[in-house]
């Protein structure tokens, strides 16, 4: 007869690299809105500092 073949050490490393992808895919998502926010956080700074120099000079009237 052959001998049957375990297959648990297969099925663990591939259980493992499932896991880690999986894994890996939530951090990249993680990782995607934080860069995201980021993004947005530093445009909407940019956008109020333009307008606010559009339209406030920070100096009094008459001054220089």
């Amino acid at each position: 007869m052959i001998p049957r073949i375990s297959y648990a050490r297969e099925v663990r490393r591939f259980l493992f690299w499932r896991r880690f992808w999986q894994a890996m895919d939530h951090l990249t998502t993680i990782a995607i809105v934080v860069f995201l926010a980021i993004l947005v956080v530093i445009s909407a700074r940019m956008m109020l500092t333009t307008l606010l120099s559009l339209t406030f000079t920070g100096t009094p009237p008459g001054c220089c």
